[in-house]
């Protein structure tokens, strides 16, 4: 139950939905001891190479701030949202100290990818290959203005982001107008390097279909449609903040269950502590009570809970609102 929460608490605080498990990678600036424990989270077993080899994550290099998972080109594909070619536009630090690189799409070889215009996010520093011995750079200098390239990215779609949020898998870097200098966890990518444009389209087209992402949330104002896309609605009191979000709009909250209006949410004496909620940052105050809506983050197995739709917290002290959510449940 420890890991299963330190693992909710370590995605959360970073991304929130960004979910990092999709980019396979686990932030180590932010590897919690919580709990007053000293386990580290397992979210994936990606750090046990490290243990196994006695090797320190300072001393590989302290600038190391994520681990990740080691794969091939041809599994980064199969377990990517979408894939494009993409012409670079510009880039931007952002307020937490990552970088946000703009894409305009040309094509899209995988997936679906509505926008003309995309932001691919990453933090900066070093990453740190799963089983292996090397690192490479995250958030650098990559792209040259005008030159296409083709993506392999991962994507988050979140009531918390003002915009879509894409991510590079495996830091896979393919220059469309120079392939022999693509390139993956910083070395060179000998599946591609010496194909062709077309014959790499051919291998990425024949993939397997990407799975189709479950949407958490919805878009929907009335509270007929909220209610009924919510799995749970509760009248809840905010106990504390676990956790700020770093990147999103949305912070991480510890809550009292006062009464469940739909849903059975599997909360007990033993398991409560171990649950907690995103809400939009300034929705709540700690020590009051409110109706919340909510989903789970991700499936069942999830210990956290999200907001929603954006009029999914309401004050008990609204009485309209309350009455209507209590008829409507």
């Amino acid at each position: 139950m420890i890991i299963k929460r330190i693992s909710v608490v370590l995605l959360t605080a970073l991304v929130i939905t960004m979910c990092y498990a999709n980019f396979f990678a686990t932030p180590i600036n932010n590897v919690s001891r919580d709990l007053h424990d000293n386990s580290v989270s397992d979210s994936a077993s990606n750090i046990e190479p490290v243990k196994q080899k006695s090797v320190s994550i300072d001393r590989i290099n302290p600038s190391v701030i994520a681990v990740v998972a080691k794969m091939s080109f041809s599994e980064a594909i199969d377990l990517s949202d979408c894939v494009v070619i993409g012409e670079y536009v510009s880039s931007h630090e952002t307020d937490w100290g990552g970088i946000d690189y703009e894409f305009r799409v040309k094509d899209t070889l995988r997936g679906n990818v509505p926008e003309e215009i995309i932001h691919v996010v990453s933090f900066k520093g070093i990453a740190y290959v799963e089983g292996e011995s090397y690192t490479y750079e995250l958030g650098g200098d990559f792209y040259e203005n005008g030159r296409e390239y083709i993506l392999v990215l991962g994507r988050n779609d979140s009531l918390f982001l003002e915009y879509p949020q894409f991510a590079t898998l495996c830091g896979i870097v393919i220059p469309i107008e120079d392939i022999g200098k693509s390139n993956m966890y910083g070395e060179k990518l000998s599946d591609v390097a010496d194909n062709s444009l077309e014959e790499i389209k051919s291998l990425i087209r024949e993939a397997r279909l990407a799975k189709q992402k479950q949407k958490w949330y919805t878009d929907a104002t009335d509270y007929s449609t909220i209610v009924n896309e919510s799995r749970f609605v509760m009248k809840v009191r905010i106990t504390g903040l676990s956790s700020e979000g770093i990147t999103a709009n949305s912070n991480i909250y510890l809550f009292e269950p006062i009464e469940v209006l739909k849903g059975d949410l599997p909360i007990n004496e033993i398991n409560k502590d171990y649950y907690s909620i995103a809400l939009m940052k300034g929705s709540v105050l700690v020590g009051k009570s409110y109706i919340v809506m909510v989903n789970w983050s991700d499936g069942e197995d999830s210990y956290m809970l999200m907001q929603s739709s954006l009029r999914s917290v309401v004050d008990t002290g609204d009485e309209t609102t309350v009455n209507e959510i209590y008829q409507l449940c």
